[in-house]
């Protein structure tokens, strides 16, 4: 129990540090500022041959906003819209004798995607993204399946970087054009809300007698300054409610009268380790327990953000119901076109329903481990719930990525994305042999 209160004090005492990027509540809007397109065209003429095209302005102001309807800060999964983002330009071709409107354009009703805060990274899916491209009043939609947009997310900017190929006709003449995208977003303070939030989790959902379970927490601040008192708790099967970490009764918090100050971010760390069953914490019925947490105005019970809830079960003996439990193999496929990005074979344990953590589960293709893992469960409808990737670096693991699938049967699909831009989707098949 000490230990875990000095984890908690060297907590609250370096949450004022910074800690990469600093979550922020949604909605909210970011406003395009300093944004750029640039463009460079080239036309295939029967006469002239190649025609370099001159453009000007070039690059090319880009106006727009970026939406975030919804934020999980937890997971940094988020749902919003791209409005209207576009750059214009005049173009001119001299032995043609042409001139000519260039407009780009980026709109995303339905946009999707992570903020890794760990590493100030931003993964962006492109597949409802709409990229239009005209050249005076005929227009064409680029497909973005597979464009490579590397984007990050640090001091309340988003910033988006890439280039887009595309080749057509027009007016008779084929014509190669490279897009270069440079967007920076600036949060609109003004939009969003904001406050104190905590986050509690457990390595795992569903426990059984003999294994080890992990909690971890994550706070911060969107808001003003406040002075809090922090509650943690265990609410057992039968109603019971135990302070963390002494897991007493008595209602008391674990720190009182802490400044929790505005931009605080605490990515997620281990307070706790236990191999259950286990009397502190008292985890020895068979039910469903959960982990509980908030912060309340100091000296009140005056609750500011909401309660953190991490709810998970416990059994006696390992289950045999599982229908997704064994050994899976199959490939990931990469649809971004980057260099950094790469195809992989999967190797893949199953157990109670819970992705194995276990070192180079994945391999890329050349059969070289990467130090790359995987988190997460299947549900009873066998959907992939917080299915999360990892990478080792210098002996600790990072939250690199998501993915999200379904399994049916003997087989699962699904689609991944990771913070270095790179995403596409990945097949599996169950193996009954050992691995």
């Amino acid at each position: 129990v000490y230990c875990w209160l000095v984890v908690w004090f060297w907590l609250v005492g370096c949450a004022g540090a910074s800690f990469a990027a600093v979550p922020f509540d949604a909605p909210a809007q970011f406003v395009l500022t300093g944004s750029t397109v640039t463009f460079s065209i080239s036309l295939e003429t029967k006469r002239f041959g190649t025609q370099t095209v001159g453009l000007n302005p070039n690059p090319a102001q880009a106006t727009g906003d970026i939406a975030v309807n919804t934020l999980d800060v937890d997971s940094g999964y988020f749902q919003g819209r791209m409005e209207n983002i576009s750059a214009s330009t005049t173009a001119t071709v001299p032995k043609l004798n042409q001139s000519f409107d260039v407009k780009v354009t980026l709109n995303d009703d339905s946009l999707d995607g992570w903020f890794v805060w760990s590493k100030d990274k931003v993964i962006l899916n492109p597949s409802t993204m709409k990229l239009t491209l005209c050249f005076g009043t005929q227009c064409w939609d680029i497909p973005t399946q597979g464009i490579y947009l590397p984007a990050t997310y640090k001091d309340d900017t988003i910033s988006i970087k890439g280039n887009v190929n595309y080749s057509n006709t027009y007016n008779g003449n084929s014509f190669s054009a490279t897009i270069g995208i440079d967007l920076k977003a600036v949060l609109d303070k003004t939009t969003q809300a904001g406050g104190p939030w905590i986050s509690l989790k457990t390595d795992k959902t569903a426990y059984y007698s003999g294994d080890k379970q992990m909690l971890l927490v994550s706070f911060g601040n969107t808001g003003v300054t406040e002075t809090v008192d922090i509650y943690v708790a265990l609410l057992d099967p039968a109603g019971s409610l135990f302070m963390w970490p002494t897991y007493t009764t008595d209602f008391v918090p674990v720190v009182e009268d802490y400044s929790l100050t505005k931009d605080t971010y605490v990515p997620y760390v281990l307070i706790q380790e236990a191999t259950l069953p286990a009397a502190k914490p008292p985890i020895e019925s068979v039910g469903t327990y959960y982990y509980l947490a908030a912060f309340f105005k100091a000296d009140t019970y005056d609750l500011l953000g909401d309660v953190a809830v991490a709810e998970f079960t416990y059994g006696e003996a390992t289950s045999n119901t599982n229908p997704y439990d064994g050994y899976w193999e199959g490939t990931a496929t990469n649809q971004a076109e980057s260099d950094e990005c790469h195809n992989a074979i999967l190797h893949i344990n199953v157990e109670n329903s819970q992705f194995v953590f276990e070192d180079s589960e994945t391999e890329e293709t050349t059969g070289e481990g990467w130090g790359y893992n995987i988190s997460g469960s299947i549900n009873g409808n066998g959907n992939i719930v917080d299915g999360t990737m990892w990478e080792d670096y210098k002996g600790v693991w990072y939250e690199m990525g998501h993915f999200t699938g379904q399994f049916d049967g003997n087989t699962a699909t699904g689609q991944w994305s990771d913070a270095y831009g790179c995403h596409g989707t990945f097949t599996l098949n169950k193996n009954d042999s050992s691995k």
